[in-house]
């Protein structure tokens, strides 16, 4: 079989399966090292027994409604190379955004905690890219926090884990609390797809009844753990901006700068202490 053959394989699994056809290119990328522009490339390339094995098994895993990222273990974001599994939520490009206002907003020596920190994809792309940042992440998860650390020693990236829901035990003060806290509600979150609603960890999709449970307690609880001039960080969905900008109001929070991501969606909220 040439690589040709196999492309035209997966375009027609896509369509019967209604399943994306980059997630084929995906898992054909990462099995045969190859970028999209190399695919195309190498269209004639015979492919070895080996190679056509290993792929068409996870196109096969891929038809059953595993995500790509859970079949090879991996997922991208913010340049890194993440160790992922069905423990941790699969990083998306939205959050990648949040990362990148965030990094505009700081000088490089803050104190920051990332809450619900999963694979470790938030906390590691700051202290990554900012490495006198003295950064902390949370999350309530052992097996999401084992492979949370796990990444960060892949990447050198010294950061203070501790198991626990939102907040250190230890209460201390930081310049940035950022989240990318679980925020479907139980209405919406009935309807998602299988692969997200019955493959990754619901701990880390479902936000309440209305999906604002974790904001509730972010913005009730974090002036405490907030130095003066610090700041929120915060993803949400495409429809929440105006109900957590009222709870932040109602919690005493004045100063709030709504952001919206590349597709010109309300994502993001900048909450200044």
């Amino acid at each position: 079989m040439i690589l040709q053959e196999l492309l035209e394989q997966a375009k027609s699994l896509a369509l019967a399966q209604n399943i994306p056809e980059t997630d084929f290119w995906f898992l054909i990328s990462y099995y045969l090292h190859l970028s999209r522009s190399e695919i195309i490339l190498s269209r004639q390339r015979i492919l070895t027994d080996r190679e056509r094995e290993i792929i068409e098994n996870a196109f096969s895993r891929l038809e059953k409604g595993e995500p790509p990222q859970y079949i090879t273990g991996t997922a991208y974001f913010y340049g890194l190379d993440l160790k992922v599994n069905p423990a941790v939520l699969i990083p998306r490009p939205e959050t990648e955004r949040l990362v990148e206002l965030t990094i505009e907003r700081l000088k490089g020596t803050e104190r920051i905690l990332d809450i619900g920190t999963g694979s470790g994809a938030i906390a590691i792309a700051l202290k990554h890219n900012l490495p006198s940042l003295n950064v902390s992440a949370t999350e309530i998860s052992f097996s999401a926090l084992e492979t949370a650390k796990k990444n960060a020693e892949i990447y050198r990236a010294d950061i203070h884990f501790y198991l626990s829901d939102c907040f250190p035990p230890v209460k201390q003060s930081y310049e940035v609390l950022i989240s990318n806290p679980p925020y479907i509600s139980k209405a919406e979150f009935a309807t998602l797809n299988s692969r997200i609603k019955d493959k990754e960890p619901v701990i880390a999709l479902q936000g309440g009844e209305d999906g604002l449970d974790f904001y509730r307690k972010l913005l009730s609880e974090s002036s405490e753990y907030l130095s003066e001039n610090g700041f929120l960080a915060l993803e949400h969905s495409d429809t929440q901006k105006e109900a957590i900008m009222n709870l932040a109001r109602k919690e005493g929070w004045t100063k709030i700068e709504p952001l919206k991501d590349l597709t010109d969606k309300d994502r993001y909220l900048f909450i200044y202490r």
